[in-house]
């Protein structure tokens, strides 16, 4: 491992309808492994939800090109992806009656797979 990075926020809503917040974080490109995780979480009635996930990832391919992965929507959004050449990834936390922590982690290598 060559190194790593991390960030913490929050999102809350005291509310039934969903609030989401949309976050992205910008590289010079490097091979990456991400993990976004829920951190913590308070409901505040039974009717709680968050969802977590990326939503668009960039990147450079093998010959200098850049690429991009966009994924179509909750739940489907992944919650780990494995890039080479990674320059930008985006994810978002949607939550209803409920305050949630998320913890995103990087860790960059030589190569991933």
């Amino acid at each position: 491992m060559n190194g790593m990075h991390y960030q913490h926020n929050y999102a809350y809503n005291t509310g039934s309808d969903d609030y989401t917040a949309s976050y992205h974080w910008e590289l010079p490109p490097t091979s990456t492994i991400l993990q976004l995780s829920l951190s913590s979480y308070y409901e505040f009635d039974d009717q709680a939800h968050v969802q977590i996930g990326f939503t668009h990832d960039e990147y450079l391919d093998s010959q200098g090109v850049t690429r991009h992965d966009d994924y179509s929507e909750v739940p489907e959004y992944p919650t780990a992806l494995s890039i080479n050449g990674l320059t930008r990834a985006d994810w978002e936390i949607t939550v209803a009656n409920c305050w949630a922590d998320w913890l995103l982690n990087a860790f960059f290598w030589d190569n991933v797979w």
